[in-house]
């Protein structure tokens, strides 16, 4: 399997009380692990954001805002945000949580308590990044009997072992055979496992966590309702990391 990845730069908007503090986050989101190119652009008012947001054809992807803004409340950027790009990804720091219900309910923005850079940031900062990735649709290259086979990533649901090769099977049901040389059979199985929604579980079985519902003693139970039956003792292994796989990419 090959994976292939080339999603556009994504791009950044970092605005916050402070230039000092904008400043500060715009330098440790430009040294962020992303995996990605990253554009970021600092602001030093809020209302400056609606701005270079009208100026630009396709807006921001990503927008973090931190305390009180000079120009126009953060609170108000994020629902302006909302409006003018509907689904521009925000991270509001220190803001009211509670400004509109419907904001609060809003799936793109994330809100965060304090207004310091900490592990809880980097996660948010983590998770919005993993959503644009996953949105530009990163596409697997599968060798088969019948030559290569391109299919987007998120659509596995898992892949096993199947003599010497790996079948991968579909969210929808299907299954697809690969081939592979012998002694290249791990490698198949770590190019999926290297992805961050795939968890290896023991040496034979990568699964997509976020389709997990649960595990037993013996199997996976999907969230289609689907079972995976798997060894106890690869389950006893992969339940230890899939509670802190999920909560590292909030699922």
């Amino acid at each position: 399997m090959e994976i292939i990845t080339n999603p556009p730069p994504v791009k950044i908007c970092v605005c916050a009380g402070t230039k000092e503090q904008t400043d500060e986050l715009t330098q440790y989101i430009c040294e962020f692990p992303a995996g990605m190119e990253t554009d970021v652009i600092p602001v030093y008012r809020g209302d400056e954001i609606i701005g270079r947001l009208r100026e630009m054809p396709n807006g921001f992807d990503l927008c973090v805002l931190c305390g009180r803004l000079p120009g126009m409340p953060a609170e108000e950027v994020a629902a302006l945000l909302q409006v003018m790009r509907e689904h521009t990804d925000v991270i509001l720091m220190g803001g009211n949580m509670d400004f509109t219900p419907s904001s609060r309910e809003n799936p793109h923005i994330y809100y965060l308590p304090g207004t310091v850079i900490n592990p809880d940031f980097a996660r948010a900062v983590g998770r919005m990044l993993l959503r644009y990735r996953l949105n530009h649709a990163p596409v697997a290259r599968i060798r088969t009997p019948d030559g290569a086979l391109s299919i987007s990533l998120q659509s596995i649901a898992y892949a096993a072992r199947k003599g010497r090769g790996v079948c991968y099977v579909l969210r929808d049901g299907r299954a697809i055979t690969g081939v592979t040389v012998r002694g290249k059979l791990m490698e198949e199985l770590d190019a999926l496992s290297h992805e961050p929604l795939f968890l290896s579980c023991g040496v034979s079985t990568v699964v997509n966590i976020a389709l997990v519902r649960r595990l037993t003693e013996n199997a996976i139970i999907l969230r289609d309702g689907r079972v995976l039956p798997v060894p106890r003792a690869a389950l006893k292994e992969f339940g230890k990391r899939l509670d802190a796989a999920w909560e590292e990419n909030f699922l």
